[in-house]
């Protein structure tokens, strides 16, 4: 799995535990775009529009998100709602200890797709792999789709008007069935 990690660049501690995170994360066996931590932060404070692209292309190549928000910023719950709009997983890690509040936003938001989660030195592999192996199961899949044009006709009108990409007009679509459907639900609690 991919994963891509966040981090606030200007919480010291908060970038020393993110390396202990993607030690974990490789030893997992798992691929991590660690990027944000090999720049200093002055060189990505002098490469603006190049920091930002490297973020922006790292959340969409990865499987999940995973961010050690202990010290939260704008800069990170900018990257959180950017992955939780391009339906990326995302897991918040937040160190237990007293000093770190983290952000009341993060922990109370609805998203199926987010995860807060506080974590200590000790259980902090646990955690992680815990997080990917659920993760795994949530992740969407690629599916392609032949469709009459009658049907492409209505998601380019469905999309415009309701302002979403034709393929979520056809998953909200695919969603709404999936909680009506009762031989679904029969179905689910046999497996």
């Amino acid at each position: 799995m991919k994963v891509a990690l966040i981090v606030s660049r200007r919480d010291s501690n908060g970038v020393k535990r993110a390396r202990e995170i993607t030690k974990v994360i490789k030893s997992l066996g798992h691929q991590v775009d660690d990027s944000i931590l090999k720049r200093t932060l002055k060189e990505e404070t002098e490469a603006i529009e190049q920091t930002f692209r490297k973020h922006m292309r790292s959340i969409k190549n990865a499987d999940v998100i995973i961010a050690e928000s202990s010290q939260y910023s704008a800069g990170l719950g900018f990257l959180v709602a950017t992955a939780l709009n391009e339906r990326k997983q995302v897991l918040c890690l937040q160190f237990d200890d007293p000093k770190y509040k983290g952000s009341v936003t993060l922990q109370g938001a609805d998203s199926k797709l987010l995860t807060y989660l506080k974590y200590s030195d000790k259980d902090l592999k646990n955690t992680i792999s815990g997080y990917l192996n659920d993760a795994k199961d949530k992740l969407d899949t690629k599916f392609i789709l032949i469709i009459s044009p009658e049907i492409d006709k209505y998601l380019k009108w469905a999309a415009d008007e309701r302002r979403l990409h034709k393929a979520q007009v056809v998953r909200e679509a695919i969603e709404a069935m999936m909680k009506k459907d009762k031989e679904y639900k029969e179905y689910l609690k046999s497996v």
